[in-house]
């Protein structure tokens, strides 16, 4: 019993402590570091005391052997120090680590994961650079001999197994006659974004999601098999509930995620290049990995290409059909127009040819 009345006093007193220490420096230290330095500050007044009082004499074997008054004004300079040193090191505390930048436990556990799961994203990308070859390309010094065009091909085919973001990024790249040699050019553009459909209920889910309601009150019907399905979206054709024809561009479920945890990789990839190599300096790959992020976070909201498809109906003239967007319909991940049948431009060489 005696042992828990002390460790409650104890606390009791550094909760005493950490309130006038907040009141005194005028400042909003957060709790748990202003109770964790009035412990602090509470045992090592308790010990700090005790030894002065050894040193001094005001203590011999446990008893005071001094008169009170003079006891009582050493203590209290030792507590009026012990309080300064606490309240110092608040302050710098607060000073290189304000409150409130420090996550909380929940909070660093999920960084934790997260940084787990981007080195382990990071270090399988670096693994499929250095199966095609390109591992010579990453350090500071670069690899000769290698014919330019064998090089190309091993990019392109390892942008291709890196994923939707990394294919991406060539195809931006292979817009880019200024910086690339016209080799690296034709072998980026021929990547392609094609992927196996996500199950129905998957897609299903996610347009009920952002419709905020079942499908069945606002479409007759919508095709479970897709139109066309790239990695970041799948297209399907339906029809609103007065008949009209229409085609759902849905953004995967995490897909977004994947996006960001690749477009951050490719950034600190983009930063580490221009650093250490001569070939990143020179095409400043930070630039573009940075312009190629803000591209990719518009292309994944569809908002912007809504505010687009107005746009390009608004400049046409009569005779040329656009799609027309059903905005109460859309959202940031869900695009619903009306559906236009044609022929797609890469497969319109003969009528294309057939033009005056």
């Amino acid at each position: 019993m005696p042992d828990l009345i002390a460790v409650i006093a104890t606390l009791v007193n550094a909760y005493l402590v950490a309130l006038f220490a907040r009141r005194t420096l005028g400042v909003p230290v957060g709790w748990p570091r202003a109770l964790a330095m009035g412990l602090f500050m509470t045992l090592s007044l308790a010990w700090t005391a005790t030894e002065v009082g050894t040193l001094t004499g005001l203590y011999v074997n446990g008893r005071i052997s001094a008169p009170l008054g003079v006891v009582f004004a050493v203590m209290a300079l030792v507590t009026a120090w012990t309080f300064v040193i606490g309240l110092i090191g608040l302050v710098l505390l607060e000073l290189f680590v304000p409150t409130g930048t420090l996550p909380s436990p929940s909070a660093f556990l999920r960084g934790w994961k997260a940084r787990r799961s981007r080195t382990r994203r990071y270090t399988q990308v670096m693994r499929i650079a250095a199966r095609h070859g390109l591992g010579g390309y990453l350090g500071r010094r670069r690899r000769a001999g290698e014919r330019p065009a064998a090089v190309a091909r091993s990019l392109r085919d390892a942008l291709n197994e890196g994923g939707v973001t990394f294919v991406k990024l060539g195809q931006m790249l292979s817009t880019r006659r200024d910086l690339l040699p016209e080799v690296f050019v034709d072998q980026l553009a021929t990547l392609q974004t094609r992927a196996e459909p996500e199950p129905w209920e998957q897609i299903e889910r996610a347009i009920e999601e952002e419709l905020g309601r079942p499908l069945t009150e606002v479409f007759q019907t919508v095709d479970p098999s897709p139109l066309a399905s790239a990695s970041v979206a799948q297209v399907h054709s339906a029809r609103l509930l007065d008949g009209r024809p229409v085609v759902l561009k849905v953004q995967r479920p995490g897909a977004r995620k994947q996006v960001t945890s690749d477009v951050e990789i490719i950034l600190r990839l983009a930063a580490w290049l221009e650093r250490t190599t001569p070939w990143g300096r020179s095409l400043r790959v930070s630039r573009l990995a940075e312009g190629f992020a803000a591209s990719l976070d518009e292309e994944l909201d569809y908002t912007v290409e809504l505010d687009n498809l107005r746009g390009v109906e608004a400049t046409l003239g009569d005779g040329i059909g656009v799609p027309v967007a059903h905005e109460q319909y859309s959202t940031g991940r869900l695009l619903v127009m009306d559906r236009l049948d044609g022929t797609p431009v890469g497969e319109a060489g003969e009528l294309l040819a057939a033009l005056p």
